[in-house]
């Protein structure tokens, strides 16, 4: 229990210092030494640190289980005498204010401040003075997100009047700090400037480096919004500065963007260049799971990562340096995916990858450690600590070396990699063309590649102004009401740009950003014809995914192309899906030596530990998309002796058996964003990881029997000799005369290879 206890207080410690992924480790270690341990109250502590630990890495997906042993734990607890009972009410106050803060971090507001007021009535109750200041800081955070800063100000001066009669100087710089920056927010900057230097006073006195960072931070926002672009400048160099040497990545790179920030209002827009391109740098050296937006306060201390790179993109654009802009509108999808899967315990098939990129992440966090503990030595103990730090960066040049030449594809879920337009236009056959999304704030850049050249266009349209319409035509096609005016302004904003420039094509790769990859293009139309009439379409997640397509047809054969086909599991919680038994037929048909496991038998473990090659693996099964936590998205099949025949999307990346093409005929498999339009793991990036090729999924939930009548005239179509794009696009066409509402026919996608 000792040991337990040092654990936990080290644990925190790495939390406090944005080092959520380290202190897991710490609290997974601390867990291991309880097993078997009688302290329930030691379990629920350690349990309680994993929560936060696990909600500041971004893992949302694993806390509910958290949430379970704990109610389970504090369930145990005696509540015999009132002493017995505020020590059980403390523990469930602190498991509502995680639930709370779960709820906030879904955008589910009125769920989360439901929380924040159930634990706060519980710290009246009980007398718990510091946990309700605790609470009420966290509610005014959460608050100030929502976009609601007044009513935050309010919870911080509660919070504040708690702390100052406790006297406690480190809570009561934490209120001073909160209270000043949602001042800074609302534009309130005279007592936002009393209360942010004040807290920065009390920060210095007694150590408090992550208030001093913060502090200086939102005074730098202060300065910059009178326009005082000098001691705006000063007080990020001193954020910069500080973060650097105590190894606080995360405000490191947010106060050097930060710094561009305050240059590019300035109108310097070549130091803006300058510092932008360091942040970006330095987002590309740091472990994934980095915020990727920004909060609606528009403080620099809540900056996203994505925000960064719209901003260097946007120079470039100005400055006429396109390509360079493309360049960075890659990178960021790059890092998009690589902080939406590189910080999860991804179940890879190779065990050694797996401890090497443990290994790594663990070795870049002690290198930083290292860094602050060779800043504050001297003398001999400075030499020592910078040879350690030295022999500990030499080892980590030589694994990410090894990691980069050996596991390219583990190294892609973990670093942004070299960016190559060469590679990407060689593999453009003559034909095609590649049309690049980028969403920034106020405009719209595109960029048309072939095997030739690359030509740019943008559009003076804000991104909120496309994503309202995306959303508007989502649902009007779900809910089969006419489709022509948004389908004709879509095409309008997104197609008509890039017309001339696409005419000689007969093919078209696209690559999405943001909500953009929640549109059926096929379902445009230019006033008289849809725009899949005349393309065949292929979507792809980043513009290098051009350079795995191979570069000739597969060889199809109905007799010899062997398929499997998984369809109308036994599920009790969802709907049957008898057409999808239909669709196996129709594949039979069409492919000889298809095989069919249907009902009970169409169990997960049939693909997962199949050894027979593949060609084609079919997935007529029910599936969900989980916007909270994308990596929780998943497949469901019959259950089987040992699992639940739940298949998620973050669990498929250790399965390598890599069939030329894979089809998901289950209900939303094709989404991959969340609410604010960001793109995650995916069940589509799942299996590409493994070395499929193509993958057809779908972007909403379809009717039973033009699905049905879609997959039988791809398969025949494939069958006859015609490429996966030619196929889908003919089968397209075909449903649509029966059924012409694009409800019916449009939602399906072809991800990858289009042969």
């Amino acid at each position: 229990p000792a040991l337990v206890k040092v654990l936990i207080e080290q644990a925190n410690t790495y939390i406090s210092m944005g080092q959520a992924s380290r202190s897991l480790s710490i609290f997974n270690q601390a867990l291991s030494y309880l097993s078997g341990h009688k302290s329930v109250a030691l379990n629920i502590r350690v349990l309680q640190g994993q929560g936060v630990a696990l909600f500041r890495a971004g893992r949302l997906g694993q806390i509910p289980q958290v949430l379970l042993k704990l109610s389970e734990l504090i369930g145990k607890l005696p509540e015999s005498s009132k002493m017995e009972s505020k020590v059980k009410n403390g523990y469930l106050i602190d498991k509502i204010n995680l639930e709370g803060m779960i709820y906030a971090k879904k955008g589910l507001w009125d769920k989360a401040f439901a929380a924040f007021d159930q634990g706060l009535e519980l710290s009246r109750s009980f007398g718990f003075r510091s946990k309700e200041a605790f609470l009420l800081n966290n509610y005014g955070f959460w608050m100030r997100e929502s976009g609601q800063s007044q009513k935050s100000l309010a919870y911080f001066e509660q919070a504040h009047k708690i702390d100052a009669s406790r006297n406690i100087k480190k809570d009561i710089a934490y209120d001073l700090r909160n209270m000043g920056l949602s001042e800074v927010s609302l534009g309130h900057l005279e007592s936002a400037m009393d209360h942010l230097k004040e807290s920065l006073e009390i920060s210095k006195k007694i150590g408090i480096l992550y208030n001093l960072i913060y502090c200086h931070m939102g005074l730098g926002d202060l300065y910059r919004k009178q326009k005082d672009f000098i001691n705006s400048e000063k007080h990020y160099r001193s954020a910069a500065g500080l973060a650097a040497k105590s190894g606080l990545e995360d405000f490191m790179w947010k106060a050097v963007a930060a710094q561009g920030l305050s240059a590019l209002d300035s109108g310097n827009s070549g130091k803006a260049l300058e510092k932008l391109k360091r942040s970006v740098d330095l987002i590309e050296s740091f472990n994934p799971g980095l915020q990727s937006r920004s909060s609606v306060s528009g403080l620099s201390s809540e900056l996203g990562v994505q925000d960064v790179y719209d901003h260097l993109i946007t120079l470039y654009v100005s400055a006429d340096q396109h390509l360079k802009a493309l360049e960075y509108s890659e990178r960021s999808k790059m890092r998009q995916v690589i902080d939406g899967i590189g910080h999860l315990d991804l179940p890879l098939a190779d065990t050694k990858t797996r401890s090497d990129i443990s290994t790594l992440k663990d070795h870049l966090v002690t290198l930083q450690l290292l860094n602050t503990k060779k800043m504050k030595a001297t003398g001999d103990h400075k030499k020592a600590a910078e040879l350690e730090y030295q022999t500990l960066k030499n080892e980590i040049v030589e694994l990410m070396a090894r990691l980069k030449n050996e596991a390219p594809k583990a190294w892609s879920l973990f670093r942004v990699s070299r960016w190559n337009p060469d590679k990407i236009q060689s593999g453009i056959q003559s034909g095609t063309s590649l049309i690049n999304y980028h969403l920034s704030e106020h405009q719209l850049f595109i960029w048309v590649i072939t095997g030739e050249k690359i030509e740019f266009r943008s559009v003076a349209i804000k991104r909120d102004v496309i994503g309202r319409a995306l959303s508007d035509y989502q649902l009007i096609i779900e809910n089969y009401s006419a489709v022509d005016y948004l389908s004709q302004e879509l095409y309008r904003m997104l197609i008509r740009p890039v017309r001339d420039l696409i005419s000689g094509s007969r093919m078209l790769g696209i690559v999405p950003h943001r909500w953009l990859g929640q549109l059926s293009f096929a379902s445009l139309k230019d006033g008289e014809q849809w725009f899949v009439d005349n393309y065949e379409l292929y979507y792809l997640e980043l513009m290098s995914d051009q350079a795995d397509i191979p570069e000739t047809k597969f060889p199809w054969s109905g007799s010899g192309s062997r398929i499997l086909a998984l369809v109308n599991p036994d599920r009790n919680e969802f709907a049957d899906l008898p057409f999808a038994q239909k669709e196996a037929e129709a594949i039979r048909f069409a492919f000889s030596k298809t095989k069919i496991y249907s009902g009970k038998d169409a169990r997960a473990d049939v693909f997962l530990r199949m050894n027979d090659p593949l060609d084609i693996l079919h997935l007529g099964v029910h599936g969900t998309f989980d916007k909270s936590a994308p990596a929780q998205s998943a497949l469901y099949f019959s259950p089987d002796r040992v699992a639940n025949g739940v298949v998620k999307a973050s669990g498929l990346f250790g399965y390598e058996k890599s069939p030329y093409l894979v089809v998901l005929s289950a209900c939303e498999s094709g989404r991959t964003d969340t609410d604010d339009g960001e793109p995650f793991v995916s069940l589509t990036r799942s299996f590409f990881y493994g070395g499929t090729k193509s993958l057809l999924n779908s972007l909403w939930r379809i009717d039973d029997v033009s699905s049905a009548m879609i997959m039988k005239r791809f398969y025949r179509n494939m069958a006859a000799g015609d490429t996966l794009g030619k196929a889908l696009q003919k089968s397209q066409k075909t449903v649509r005369k029966y059924f012409p509402h694009p409800v019916f026919w449009a939602a399906f996608k072809l991800n990858g290879s289009f042969h």
